[in-house]
């Protein structure tokens, strides 16, 4: 309960979640199964583990590799398009937005949760209360050498306060320098991060669908979610460009302390590279229904 891995708050949620949201006519677990965060962390180290032990000790069995490797990209496919049933709201509901409007719901009500489980101090008061943008991004800021398990634990928080228009709430005038960089790199990086789930889902739900009847339901529905997520994103950095060009050039003449060129960088690599994979998606299903129609 104290280690502060993904792995484990995805445990805690998935316990809180069939405590708090089942009854004895419907079993929240069950009900999401397919789509539950730690059946699926359990599904990638399984296949992890086969694939390393398959190619360690018996590497001519190349069939197997091939399964593998399927079974692994729809468990990909699976975790970038995940949705869940909300019974609560009787809807089907992005996953970013189930897990933290539940959660926020339950603890809000359940606020000694947070003193049961020590990790959802990372996100949660003890009163109960969620912390805003800001705080958990110092929260993020202050985890030194557990940082990207902690920065992976509040990504969904992340994506649900943009969404939410938690951004345009942050008065960008009062935060010192060094918290308008690390606000400024963290939205680069989660639109980068988004930006390539995008890309990944689209390049996987060509192939992967056909075979495992994953849903284009659920497809369409996270996609458009993110596709909104992305616009509010972009909007936010192009309505401050001029602001992060001068923190970019004060930041190279001071040494590259942030690495701020390199994130900015890195979200116009991906971007292009999503670009191209939207219009590979429509020229290849273009062409399909060209076929279909005889034409």
């Amino acid at each position: 309960h104290n280690k502060k891995t993904s792995l484990g708050f995805n445990w805690i949620r998935s316990c809180i979640f069939i405590e708090h949201l089942s009854n004895a006519n419907y079993n929240e677990y069950n009900d999401n199964y397919n789509n539950n965060e730690i059946e699926n962390d359990a599904d990638e180290l399984g296949w992890f583990f086969t694939y390393r032990m398959i190619s360690k000790y018996n590497p001519e069995a190349l069939e197997s590799l091939k399964e593998i490797m399927s079974y692994r990209m729809r468990t990909t496919l699976e975790r970038l398009i995940a949705a869940k049933n909300d019974h609560i709201r009787n809807k089907r509901e992005v996953s970013w937005i189930y897990n933290v409007s539940n959660m926020d719901m339950i603890i809000k009500n359940n606020a000694n949760l947070v003193n049961d489980y020590s990790i959802l101090e990372l996100i949660y008061n003890h009163d109960g209360t969620r912390k805003d943008m800001m705080n958990l991004l110092n929260t993020e800021d202050s985890s030194n050498e557990n940082r990207k398990e902690v920065a992976k634990i509040l990504h969904d928080y992340y994506l649900y306060d943009i969404d939410n228009g938690e951004l345009d709430k942050i008065n960008i005038r009062y935060l010192s320098e060094k918290e308008l960089i690390s606000l400024i790199k963290k939205v680069a990086s989660l639109l980068t991060t988004e930006y390539r789930n995008a890309k990944k889902s689209i390049e996987l739900v060509g192939t992967v669908s056909v075979e495992f009847n994953i849903s284009r339901n659920d497809f369409n529905m996270v996609t458009s979610a993110r596709t909104n997520l992305i616009a509010k994103m972009k909007e936010y950095l192009e309505r401050n460009l001029k602001l992060i060009q001068k923190l970019i050039e004060k930041d190279i003449n001071l040494g590259n302390r942030y690495s701020l060129d390199k994130t900015f960088d890195d979200l116009e690599k991906v971007k292009k590279e999503l670009s191209k994979t939207v219009n590979d998606f429509r020229n290849k299903h273009d062409g399909d229904s060209d076929k279909r129609g005889g034409r």
